[in-house]
C-alpha cells in the first residue's frame, strides 16, 4: 500500500478560512467539512489540529499548562539563592505544574491524544518538563528530579510514535542529547537503578525515546530517517549504547531486576545497533556479553519478556559476524538450545530465538557444526514437529475473530490451496500428522516455523556432512508437512530447505 500523502496544517487551516468566508459555514461546520474532503483526497490527517483557530493553540489546555511549567522552571533555575523554604515551595509548584500538564494526556486515546501530543510538541512541552527536572536540585529532590525527567521522556516517545516529522524535529532540537544527558545521570545514582524504583522507571522512558527516533514506524512520507538518527545516536559525540550499557547492567542486577525497563533498554540497544561497526564497539564494550548473561539467567529464572527482549537485541547484534564467533565462544548455542526448547509454549518468544540462531548460522560453517553439536538437529525437528498444533491454534483463533461463518470459507479456501501445493505434499502432510489443509495466517507459529525452516536451511547449505543427519530425523517430511500447514509464510523458505538438504524434488 502505497503511503498517505502528508498534509500540512497550513493547508488545513486554509481550508477551514475558504469554508468560512467563502460558504458562510460556521466554525464547527468549517472543521468538519474540511476533514471530509481531505480525508477523500486520500490525506492523513494525524499530527493536524483540527480547529477554526488552526495553528493558534495559545488557548489549547496543553499550551496553557506548558506556559505555566515552563515560566515556573525559568524562575526556579534563574533563583538559586532560594532560602529553605522557599525553594521546598518552589518544587512543590514544579511538581504541581507537571502533574496538570500530565494529567491532560490521561484518558486520551485516537484522535484527541493526537491533537493533544501535536499542541504538546507545538508548544515545547516536552522541553518544559526537562527545564524543570534540571531546575531541581539537591540529592533530597532526587526522587522529584526522576518523576519529571520520566514524564518528560515518556512524552517524547509518545510524540514521536509513528510520526516521522516528529522524530526528525525532536532529533534536531537536541532532545536525544537532553536524554542521553539524562541517562548517564540515572546510572550515577548511589543505591544503583535495580534498587531504585523511580529512576529505573526513567531510565526506561529515556532509552523508549531514543528507541522511537530511530524506528521508521510512520508510514505517510516516501522515507524515514530511522537509520540516519541510529547511526547518529550511536556516532560521536552521543555514544548511545556506550551510554545505555550501564544501565543495562544495573538493571538486571540482584532479585529485583526492573523487567520493564530492562526491556525497553533493550528494544533501544537494537534499533541503534543499525550496521556492522556500531555493532562490533558494542561488543568491544562489553555489551554482548551482558546480554549474553541476561538471556542465560531469564532463560532459567524467567520472565518471558527478558527471554524474548534479549534475544531480538543479540539477533540483530548478531548480523556482525564479529559478534556471532563471540556468541559461539562464549558458550551461546547451549544457552540458546535450551532456551528454544523450554519456551516452546511462547511463539513470540522462540520466533526471536529462532531468529537469533538464524543470524548466528548464517556464512559461518564452523558455528553451524558447533550448533549441531548442542543439539541443533534435535532440536530444530523437534520445532518443526510442532507445526500441526501451531496451525490449529491459528485456525482457531480466526475462527474466534471471524465467526462461524468467515471459518467455513477459510476451511474451503485452505482445502483449494492444498491441492495447488501439490497432491505428494499433502499426502506427507497427512501421514507425519494425520492433518490436511493448511493455514496461510501470518501466526505467530507460522513465524516460528519459518525461522526453523531458515535455520535449518543455513545449517546445511555450507555444512552437507549435517544433512544425513537432519534426513535420518525426518526433516524431509515434515519439511513438506510444513509447506502445507503454512504455505504463505513457509513455502519459499521449506523448499530452499529442502533443496539445501540435497533433495531434487524441493517444490
Amino acid at each position: 500500500m502505497a503511503p498517505k500523502p502528508v498534509l500540512k496544517q497550513e493547508e488545513f487551516d486554509e481550508a477551514v478560512k475558504t469554508n468560512i468566508e467563502d460558504f458562510g459555514m460556521e466554525a464547527e461546520e468549517a472543521v468538519s467539512s474540511a476533514v471530509e474532503e481531505f480525508e477523500l483526497q486520500g490525506y492523513s490527517l494525524e499530527g493536524i489540529i483540527k480547529s477554526s483557530s488552526g495553528g493558534n493553540t495559545d488557548s489549547h489546555p496543553v499550551a496553557v499548562a506548558t506556559r505555566a511549567l515552563s515560566e515556573l522552571a525559568s524562575s526556579a533555575a534563574s533563583d538559586s539563592s532560594a532560602a529553605a523554604a522557599a525553594a521546598d515551595v518552589q518544587l512543590q509548584n514544579l511538581q504541581l505544574r507537571a502533574a496538570a500538564l500530565q494529567q491532560l494526556f490521561k484518558g486520551l486515546a485516537g484522535e484527541e491524544l493526537q491533537q493533544a501530543l501535536a499542541v504538546a510538541a507545538k508548544e515545547g512541552s516536552i522541553a518544559a518538563l526537562l527545564s524543570a527536572a534540571k531546575a531541581v536540585c539537591g540529592a533530597e529532590q532526587q526522587e522529584q528530579q526522576q518523576q519529571l525527567a520520566a514524564a518528560a521522556a515518556a512524552l517524547t516517545e509518545a510524540a514521536a510514535w509513528q510520526d516521522e516529522e516528529g522524530k526528525c524535529r525532536f532529533v534536531d532540537m537536541g532532545l536525544a542529547a537532553d536524554l542521553l544527558q539524562l541517562l548517564q545521570l540515572l546510572a550515577a545514582t548511589p543505591a544503583g537503578l535495580a534498587a531504585a524504583p523511580q529512576a529505573a522507571a526513567a531510565a526506561g522512558a529515556a532509552a523508549g525515546a531514543l528507541r522511537a527516533f530511530a524506528t521508521a514506524d510512520d508510514d505517510r512520507p516516501p522515507a524515514s530517517k530511522a537509520f540516519m538518527h541510529a547511526r547518529l545516536l550511536a556516532g560521536k559525540p552521543n555514544h548511545a549504547l556506550t551510554v545505555l550499557l550501564p544501565v543495562l547492567q544495573q538493571l538486571q542486577q540482584g532479585p529485583d531486576r526492573q523487567v520493564g525497563p530492562l526491556v525497553s533498554v533493550l528494544a533501544a540497544i537494537r534499533q541503534i545497533a543499525a550496521n556492522d561497526e556500531i555493532c562490533k564497539s558494542f561488543a568491544e564494550a562489553g555489551g554482548v556479553a551482558s546480554l549474553q548473561t541476561l538471556l542465560a539467567a531469564a532463560t532459567l529464572e524467567g520472565p518471558c519478556e527478558l527471554v524474548r527482549g534479549s534475544a531480538a537485541a543479540l539477533r540483530q547484534l548478531a548480523n556482525s559476524d564479529a559478534v556471532k564467533a563471540q556468541l559461539a565462544e562464549a558458550g551461546a548455542l547451549g544457552t540458546l538450545m535450551r532456551a528454544v526448547r523450554g519456551y516452546g509454549s511462547h511463539p513470540a518468544v522462540q520466533e526471536q530465538l529462532l531468529g537469533l540462531l538464524v543470524a548466528l548460522v548464517l556464512r559461518m560453517p564452523d558455528i553451524a557444526a558447533s550448533a549441531a553439536e548442542a543439539g541443533g538437529v534435535d532440536v530444530l525437528t523437534e520445532v518443526l514437529s510442532a507445526a500441526p498444533a501451531m496451525a490449529a491454534a491459528a485456525k482457531a483463533s480466526a475462527a474466534a475473530a471471524n465467526g462461524a461463518a468467515n471459518g467455513s470459507a477459510d476451511k474451503s479456501a485452505a482445502s483449494a490451496t492444498g491441492s495447488a501445493e501439490g497432491d505428494d505434499d499433502q499426502e506427507v502432510a497427512s501421514k507425519v500428522f494425520g492433518v490436511g489443509g493448511s493455514s496461510n495466517g501470518s501466526s505467530s507459529g507460522a513465524a516460528v516455523q519459518r525461522q526453523a525452516c531458515m535455520a535449518l536451511r543455513n545449517m546445511v547449505v555450507r555444512n552437507p556432512e549435517l544433512r544425513p543427519g537432519f534426513l535420518a530425523a525426518g526433516a524431509e517430511e515434515l519439511l513438506r508437512a510444513v509447506k502445507v500447514l503454512f504455505p504463505a509464510a513457509c513455502k519459499d523458505v521449506a523448499s530452499a530447505a529442502l533443496r539445501d538438504l540435497g533433495l531434487d524434488n524441493y517444490n
